[in-house]
């Protein structure tokens, strides 16, 4: 029995046109062809949504953050259980190994506490260049032990320097993961759920303060605050036995030529959606001078079309309700002609300004405005503003 051929309509033939001529044009970086997908079933995977793979992913690089959050709310409420600021008393209570009290002035104290922002600072100079010399989720695995080493020598401390150095060496950890995992999430995120995605970066921070503060105030016993200082060391070994069951990057892997690669860990982060389109803009991303130049080329021809007959409109109708002004004015003497240009001029002024769009506080908010940084902006500033609530 014969079978009648099924038509297909007239964007699934553009979109195997488009696939084919992706495929043709860069034969050289992969193993096999791009597969062939049935346009009722992919969606295009530039307008991929939710990712539970995604999700879990973004969830597990969080808790960098949460380290951070956490070795920055706990030093406070715990100074009373940590410090003997004077040697009053025996250091070692119970003769144990490890000290009760660690013996701290007030400037060694201090030191201590403040510490972590220089680590910090050394972390965040460093980051950019380790991420870009073993990759985003790689850098992350090795940060982790910095994370480790650091709760070490703190839940260990026996005195205020050993203490100290455990912190300068979890905050290289900190200044690390603060530039990193921002990055490597917001590289893997679906373009439509990148804000949602980084945001869990934020949460995570004030979640491991208010958690670090509230484990800190409830420390009973001389020896718990050790507890407290490792727990991170916990949070980075999860990382390091998980972290290297997610994928890499797929951007930082076409920027060191690992083209297979990439394109299999795209395939497993937008698995369900057809992916030649997303593959064709990552490798025009790339340094190769013709690809990024006609990109560019065509980004900027399309914005001033759009500009041209966005300007366009406005001066047509402008000069509409000029007309319009011009036509209900009476007629008037040679003498009063200065008051019918006054009004036509009125007019004209009164219409250009109705075509202005001004968008006011809560549609920048929402998005609603034809000034994309100023959104930006303001969600900035109200984050960083909700942060200390």
């Amino acid at each position: 029995m014969s079978h009648a051929a099924v038509p297909i309509s007239h964007d699934q033939a553009r979109g195997q046109k488009e696939r084919k001529c992706a495929a043709a044009e860069f034969p050289q970086v992969f193993a096999v062809d791009l597969h062939e997908v049935d346009g009722e079933k992919f969606q295009d995977s530039l307008d991929a949504g939710f990712s539970w793979y995604v999700l879990v992913t973004t969830v597990l690089v969080s808790l960098s953050t949460v380290n951070i959050g956490w070795l920055t709310g706990t030093m406070n409420a715990s100074k009373a259980m940590i410090c003997q600021l004077h040697p009053t008393g025996p250091a070692n209570a119970h003769g144990g190994e490890f000290p009760e009290r660690l013996l701290f002035s007030d400037s060694a104290w201090t030191v201590a506490v403040g510490i972590l922002a220089v680590g910090g600072l050394v972390g965040a100079l460093v980051s950019g260049t380790i991420a870009d010399s073993i990759g985003r989720r790689n850098a992350l695995v090795v940060n982790n032990g910095l994370f480790l080493a650091g709760a070490v020598l703190m839940g260990t401390a026996t005195t205020a320097v050993h203490f100290t150095l455990g912190r300068f060496v979890a905050g290289i950890g900190c200044g690390v993961a603060s530039g990193v995992a921002i990055t490597y999430v917001g590289e893997i995120a679906p373009r439509r759920w990148r804000g949602l995605y980084g945001a869990f970066f934020q949460l995570s921070m004030v979640l491991g303060l208010l958690f670090g503060q509230l484990a800190a105030m409830h420390i009973t016993s001389g020896t718990h605050w050790r507890i407290v200082a490792a727990l991170p060391g916990a949070f980075a070994l999860l990382q390091i036995a998980l972290l290297p069951l997610r994928v890499e990057s797929p951007s930082y892997l076409l920027k060191a030529h690992h083209f297979n690669e990439a394109r299999h860990a795209l395939l497993t982060l937008r698995r369900g959606y057809d992916v030649a389109a997303e593959w064709r803009l990552s490798l025009l991303s790339l340094n190769g001078p013709a690809n990024a130049a006609g990109a560019a080329a065509s980004a900027a021809a399309a914005s001033a079309r759009h500009a041209d007959s966005a300007v366009t409109m406005k001066t047509r109708s402008a000069h509409s309700a000029i007309e319009e002004g011009v036509g209900s004015t009476p007629t008037v003497s040679s003498s009063g002609g200065g008051g019918g240009d006054g009004a036509a001029t009125g007019t004209a002024e009164g219409a250009l300004a109705e075509t202005k769009h001004v968008a006011g506080v809560w549609q920048t908010i929402i998005g609603c405005t034809r000034n994309d940084l100023r959104h930006l902006i303001v969600c900035c500033v109200l984050l960083v503003a909700l942060q200390p609530l």
